[in-house]
């Protein structure tokens, strides 16, 4: 083998497949409060679906348990599949002398990420380290709580830099708008995770206020990039909804998991995905509330360092065979 064929080699071999990555959303991993912005972490059964679960927890995988701390893995509906982590960040309260566990019924684990209600015109800002070289598309878990059709509460921003940890500048701003039936805005779409179709003591017009409807697939974002939207989990709830929110009362409907997937079609290339930013904007809804479950990042090629060590490699092998050769 000469040395082209060798270096041929070994960067077809590093750069083969999709490099799926799901992106670790616990609190230890953002780091410190500043990455929280004030986001807090919950339980997604008891407040983003404000406990319409039928009196057992929702199962969007297998193995799902409501009151245990979750590591799973969610699917996606696009194609090719994309995969979500839940969050893994135990519970709020915790069996005395025994870590990372939930106890019984009482306490439930953390696997959301809630932005705090503001005052209108206030913004709450959480950072999620990324750090991947050459990522090609991005993928969010992402419903709304209290949303109001048409306005944009929520906004995702992507920073590129150089470096795995230091941003450069360069950056996107996508500003997703809450869904509505007869809208279909082109910057992409996030709905209520809580569809409730028979109002019960809710009433109809709160029911039909809500960004509650279809999600648009395949449309134009800024700088040219796609953005698809899609239904990871679905199911439907026929016992009364407990409790003093806006939704107590309700006696059906559905309780979903969204995604957003945000494909970059070459956009910023060659650079590294330093973070993700996901903002809560209640300047249009004050009782809007961001709700974020799951990121996850498909890339390409490894980062240079990995493809000149692995050059390297391939030419130690090259300088070994030959002098074997002439010996």
């Amino acid at each position: 083998m000469t040395l082209a064929v060798a270096v041929v080699a070994a960067v077809g071999s590093l750069n083969a497949g999709t490099i799926q990555t799901q992106i670790n959303l616990s609190a230890a991993s953002l780091g410190t409060t500043g990455n929280q912005g004030g986001w807090n972490l919950k339980n997604y059964d008891t407040f983003l679906f404000a406990g319409a679960n039928n009196g057992a927890p929702t199962v969007p995988y297998t193995g799902y348990q409501q009151y245990n701390a979750e590591n799973g893995v969610l699917p996606g509906t696009v194609s090719p599949p994309v995969t979500f982590n839940m969050i893994n960040s135990g519970c709020s309260g915790v069996t005395a002398g025994v870590a990372n566990t939930c106890n019984g019924t009482s306490t439930n684990s953390n696997n959301a990420w809630v932005a705090p209600i503001n005052s209108a015109g206030e913004t709450s800002d959480i950072t999620i380290p990324v750090g991947i070289f050459d990522v090609t598309d991005v993928w969010t878990m992402i419903n709304n709580l209290f949303g109001t059709p048409g306005s944009m509460d929520t906004t995702v921003i992507f920073n590129w830099g150089a470096s795995a940890t230091v941003t450069n500048g360069t950056s996107l701003t996508v500003n997703l708008t809450n869904a509505s039936n007869n809208a279909m805005q082109n910057s992409g779409e996030v709905r209520t995770a809580i569809d409730c179709t028979s109002p019960g003591g809710v009433g109809t017009s709160t029911c039909n206020t809500l960004a509650i409807g279809g999600l648009a697939t395949g449309i134009t974002g800024p700088s040219g990039i796609t953005i698809d939207t899609g239904n990871v989990f679905t199911q439907s709830y026929n016992s009364t909804i407990p409790g003093s929110s806006m939704f107590a009362g309700s006696t059906g409907g559905n309780l979903n998991l969204d995604d957003q997937g945000f494909i970059f079609n070459g956009l910023n290339s060659g650079l590294y995905l330093v973070n993700i930013e996901v903002m809560e904007d209640v300047g249009k809804s004050a009782t809007s509330d961001t709700v974020l479950s799951g990121v996850t990042v498909d890339s390409v090629t490894p980062e240079p360092s990995t493809i000149w060590l692995g050059l390297a490699g391939f030419v130690a092998m090259f300088v070994w065979a030959r002098r074997r050769r002439v010996a």
